[in-house]
């Protein structure tokens, strides 16, 4: 929602350049927008404008993102999510986050412990349970990439840039 993996709800509604409109669309959900931006949030990437974008929260799961929202020069984004909460902690049960009609991430969290002692398996084998041609990118605490591989090696490289092309013929048929 600002060219950022990660945008702190704070600076969401601090941005000053904009005025955030909030509405109680239903008991208890309170939508939080703001339109015509016409520059990156704070910290925001100066190459992905944001023009309009909302968010809603839920006051029965602590104010926490239920749906999101953000449009500009590359596109539309959109985002749900459904918490649970477990030993006193709020966790996403389940998300989706599409880039305009096209599914970019989806999950659902089955079982989930806050206690290490409790974890029965490793993430060891991790690469073995997600689909062929996922790119699988390692991070460092600051976001930075360290390193960045595809399930399947080579093969799963090329599948992935013929998803990539098959997705940029699509765009160009629908005039995007």
């Amino acid at each position: 929602m600002g060219g950022r993996k990660r945008e702190e709800f704070r600076k969401f509604i601090e941005f000053k350049e904009t005025e955030t409109k909030i509405e109680q669309i239903s008991e208890g959900r309170w939508k939080l927008s703001q339109t015509n931006i016409g520059s990156s949030p704070p910290g925001g990437n100066a190459m992905i404008t944001v023009r309009d974008r909302f968010l809603i929260v839920d006051e029965k799961c602590d104010y926490l993102v239920t749906e999101y929202f953000g449009s500009g020069k590359t596109g539309t984004v959109t985002g749900t999510f459904v918490w649970a909460k477990q030993d006193g902690n709020w966790y996403a049960k389940q998300g989706m986050q599409m880039g305009g009609d096209m599914p970019l991430c989806e999950w659902t969290i089955d079982e989930i412990s806050f206690d290490a002692s409790k974890c029965r398996n490793s993430f060891d084998d991790l690469e073995t349970m997600i689909p062929f041609a996922t790119c699988i990118t390692h991070l460092d605490e600051k976001y930075n990439e360290l390193s960045k591989k595809y399930k399947g090696g080579a093969e799963g490289e090329a599948e992935f840039r013929l998803r990539e092309l098959a997705k940029l013929k699509r765009l160009k048929e629908e005039g995007l």
